[in-house]
């Protein structure tokens, strides 16, 4: 059992480990409201040279400054990728209700995808179909509620404001080529309109890019360790996109 410490006793630790603290209380009251785990054990080891010894004239302020530094990085890409959600199950929701237009409930429907993997497709569908099964039994007023009582029916834009960007992720990979393409269409053009220069981006893309993006939303929801973060797929360069990045 990790026995527990004072923030006296975390003061002493570090210094014998090499750390030089200017003001103990400054750093106490800063390990108090951020967490000791969350600052010294995630950020120290930008400052050591083995563990649990650190580099000579390493100072708790610059891992404080690191620790700062994540931190508005971390707000700032939830800002956009909140964004990037809103704008995507737009899309998604939009073209998939073109798609299968005047089909009450299309995307319970196994028939409206591509059912290549049908166990994960029946997976997907299940979760749709909880998230709606919640949502009725509420006692709250929701709209969920209001459409299935009023209309018998719940279209997918209102569905979707209900689903985390994960579940509506995992449906996408599920449509068929052509629902894919079109909405690849409106991503590219997108793009286009921001970066004013002709970018295609093929379904395949947007997938790697979609999953990758799921797996920055939750290391920045979790408020976890940004600075040296790397996604699970490889994505290809595209070159007009990595430049604008870097410029803005």
């Amino acid at each position: 059992m990790k026995p527990f410490k004072t923030l006296d006793e975390q003061m002493d630790l570090l210094e014998e480990r090499g750390l030089t603290i200017c003001n103990k209380e400054k750093t106490k009251r800063y390990l108090l409201e951020h967490s000791y785990y969350k600052v010294i054990n995630v950020y120290s080891k930008f400052f050591q040279e083995e563990e649990n010894r650190y580099i000579e004239h390493a100072t708790f302020e610059e891992i404080r400054l690191v620790h700062i530094f994540d931190t508005e990085l971390n707000s700032t890409l939830f800002k956009f990728l909140i964004e990037c959600e809103k704008h995507f199950k737009s899309i998604v929701s939009h073209r998939f209700s073109e798609y299968y237009r005047d089909i009450p409930f299309a995307y319970l429907k196994t028939s409206s995808y591509d059912d290549s993997n049908i166990l994960q497709l029946t997976n997907s569908i299940s979760v749709l179909s909880k998230v709606i099964t919640s949502q009725i039994r509420d006692r709250k007023a929701n709209a969920i509620k209001h459409y299935y009582q009023n209309h018998q029916d719940i279209p997918l834009w209102v569905l979707i404001s209900h689903l985390t960007f994960g579940q509506i992720v995992r449906i996408y990979t599920h449509f068929d080529n052509k629902l894919k393409n079109t909405i690849a269409k409106d991503l590219s053009y997108y793009l286009e309109s921001n970066l004013n220069k002709k970018i295609i981006i093929e379904p395949k893309e947007v997938e790697s890019i979609l999953f990758n993006l799921i797996d920055i939303r939750n290391c920045v929801a979790h408020n976890n360790k940004l600075f040296d973060f790397k996604c699970k797929n490889n994505l290809k360069y595209i070159e007009e996109i990595q430049i604008f990045s870097l410029y803005n």
